[in-house]
């Protein structure tokens, strides 16, 4: 997840390259205004800002945290760094 922390990217731009990269995970966020919201407000943060929204994420749930980061981190990742081309 550390690239999408430190992407430049923005909420448009990653959610052009989900529907690209991750047409599964897309169709779920488009279902999901509150995941909607939360990603918008991520990738409003700064780096340092989301690198520790994060950890405390991690902090409070790590069990979650490793089975959402086994499960989708590997798109998370290519969406990260596919998303300044969108």
């Amino acid at each position: 997840m550390d690239a999408l922390v430190n992407t430049s990217c923005s909420y448009a731009q990653v959610t052009a390259a989900l529907g690209a990269q991750a047409p599964a995970l897309a169709a779920q966020l488009t279902y999901r205004p509150d995941m909607q919201a939360g990603l918008q407000q991520f990738l409003a943060m700064p780096a340092d800002q989301r690198q520790q929204a994060l950890a405390q994420q991690q902090a409070a749930n790590p069990q979650l945290q490793a089975a959402l980061a086994a499960q989708f981190g590997p798109q998370v990742v290519q969406v990260a760094n596919t998303c300044m081309n969108y």
